[in-house]
């Protein structure tokens, strides 16, 4: 029965996993997030999402959240709501780093057992900054000022490897993991990096004091990542990406493929099974390398009710379905899926370069190369068809004033003028070569003039006249060659006459 209840179960996550592939998805405090200050994602072997934060622990079962937190003192409890890191070792054990020591959950009782720790016979309470266990199912842990500690996996008892510790470039560690050859790479706070392997025992340190093949161009080491190809990608907050070429003994930085920017400030790397490297910075958004050109190239999500441009990445995850969650300091937890969406959206909650004013959009004609968006209030906007890049198109006329910000109608001419029809300034004629702008207004004295100064649509009869239909003037013909306008129908027949032959 209860190999049943787990098939079922799995069953369950994985049909969750399905819905939120065809969908973006952001969690907060609304949902049942406990905390926004979000430390580390996590996906246990189950399919379970782990989210630590500064106020609990939370656990999401693909519908709700369940918190965990600290009862009173309670041994079976958290014992502090500030949690810093997550991980499960070999045999499925979920382990919780906490800003004062170290836990081990019990899915049965959904209790909490406490591992004590000694560093020289002492206990001590410390500041667990990250986890991860090796190919023998030891787990090893880096702390905040007792260096590297270790879990044995046959005893689960606590192991103070002070000989390593002492090689090492630092007590104050950040982040660790094992690379593909059985070597723990070990990032400090500002002291570089420090690599142990498991197999000879070599203790080596690359720091940005060290000259030759150990030079580091940063020392302050936020989070490791190992690429398909076996180099092993560094985060920095102030150096940003760098990329150490295990074979030729260099470590490169990586820049923003956007010039006006010097470096980021990088928290987390995370890279996908589908060979992307993903990039979490600290209040500079969200990054993927390109690795063609060896750059790196903001992600927009694109339904965010937030600027991602600005935000603190602090964890990025990838789930068995190719989903990315993205722990968002000060925001909380947002899934990126796998699967693209069918659409795309563009509009004043999209921020950044795909912004577009907060008004309606209220016109869209387009070119093989432009999308003309009009807006009413915001004016018009151009998205690049190659690049969907949106820019604003800026109608300034030869007094210098702008016209054109309540837009009612488009048509592009040949790719040569862009018409656009208003609903107070007429008709205007935009010059897409030369950027000038000609207006069309109604004159009561003159019949040769526009029928109404609010626009309402632009249609191509042949290639030397255009028809428009006006709000309270009826319908006028533009004749191109000399853009003089004549009002009204002057057909005599019936109303098929306004069908073209």
């Amino acid at each position: 029965m209860k190999g049943k209840i787990v098939f079922l179960f799995l069953l369950f996550l994985s049909c969750v996993s399905s819905v939120y592939g065809q969908k973006k998805r952001f969690f907060d405090y609304n949902e049942g997030l406990s905390n926004s200050l979000i430390n580390q994602v996590y996906q246990d072997h189950l399919g379970f999402i782990w989210v630590a934060t500064e106020n609990g622990l939370n656990r999401f079962d693909g519908t709700r959240f369940k918190t965990f937190q600290g009862e009173n003192g309670a041994k079976s409890s958290l014992k502090a709501d500030f949690v810093t890191a997550l991980c499960e070792d070999l045999q499925h054990n979920l382990w919780v780093g906490l800003i004062n020591g170290l836990q081990v959950y019990n899915p049965d009782l959904e209790t909490f057992e406490e591992i004590p720790l000694y560093v020289n016979g002492i206990q001590v309470h410390p500041y667990i900054s990250d986890m991860t266990p090796d190919e023998q199912g030891n787990l090893w842990i880096t702390t905040s000022k007792y260096g590297l500690l270790r879990i044995d996996a046959e005893t689960r008892t606590h192991v103070f490897p002070a000989e390593i510790n002492a090689q090492l470039c630092s007590y104050y560690l950040e982040c660790i993991f094992v690379d593909k050859e059985g070597v723990l790479w070990i990032g400090s706070d500002n002291s570089g990096l420090s690599t142990y392997n498991l197999h000879t025992g070599q203790v080596l340190n690359y720091s940005k004091h060290q000259n030759g093949a150990l030079h580091l161009p940063g020392n302050d080491i936020t989070d490791l990542c190992e690429g398909a190809d076996g180099s092993i990608y560094i985060a920095s907050l102030k150096t940003g990406l760098m990329r150490y070429d295990k074979v030729r003994e260099t470590v490169q930085v990586i820049s923003p493929a956007d010039k006006g920017i010097a470096h980021l400030a990088v928290k987390s790397l995370l890279w996908a099974d589908n060979n992307a490297l993903w990039v979490g910075t600290d209040g500079m958004g969200l990054y993927r390398l390109n690795l063609s050109t060896l750059t790196l190239e903001r992600v927009y999500p694109g339904n965010s009710i937030f600027d991602f441009s600005k935000s603190k990445i602090h964890s990025v995850v990838e789930d068995r379905a190719g989903n990315i969650w993205l722990g968002v300091f000060q925001k909380g937890l947002y899934l990126f899926p796998e699967s693209p969406e069918l659409f795309t959206n563009y509009g004043y909650r999209a921020f950044g370069e795909n912004s577009i004013g907060s008004n309606s959009i209220t016109a869209i004609e387009g070119n093989p190369k432009k999308v003309w968006m009009g807006t009413d209030g915001d004016g018009i906007y151009a998205l690049d068809v190659s690049t969907r890049r949106i820019s604003p198109l800026r109608l300034v006329n030869a007094r210098g004033e702008t016209e054109g910000n309540n837009v009612l109608s488009l048509f592009d001419l040949d790719e040569r003028y862009l018409w656009i029809g208003t609903f107070f300034n007429g008709l205007l004629k935009y010059n897409l070569h030369t950027k000038t702008l000609k207006s069309f207004r109604n004159n009561p004295n003159d019949p040769t003039t526009i029928a109404n100064d609010k626009i309402t649509g632009i249609f191509k009869r042949s290639d030397k006249e255009l028809w428009l239909s006006t709000l309270g003037g009826g319908v006028c013909r533009l004749l191109l060659d000399s853009e003089t306008f004549q009002s009204g129908l002057n057909w005599p027949d019936s109303l098929n006459a306004l069908i073209p032959k």
